[in-house]
């Protein structure tokens, strides 16, 4: 993929994924393993490849992972729940 290599079901798509079930289990295991056959064999054997698959990933999700979203999402959880649980507003 261009910014990555996708596994499972997309929740976006399914409305309802249950959890354990056996089936879907071992279709997202195949998965999984075959995306793992992917990225190794990118990984050793086209270096290029992978690595261009790695600087769009970072590109593409960088601006999501900063210190300042991360900072705010924290206190939004931790402190403004505590608080209206201790104030009850």
């Amino acid at each position: 993929g261009v910014t990555g290599w996708a596994i499972g079901t997309d929740p976006g798509v399914v409305s309802y994924v249950p959890v354990g079930d056996p089936v879907l289990d071992a279709a997202e295991g195949s998965e999984l393993y075959t995306a793992l056959g992917k990225v190794a064999s990118c990984y050793y054997w086209h270096q290029d490849d992978f690595a261009g698959v790695m600087r769009n990933a970072i590109s593409f999700n960088g601006s999501f992972f900063t210190a300042e979203r991360m900072a705010t999402e924290y206190f939004a959880r931790a402190y403004r729940r505590s608080r209206s649980i201790v104030t009850g507003s």
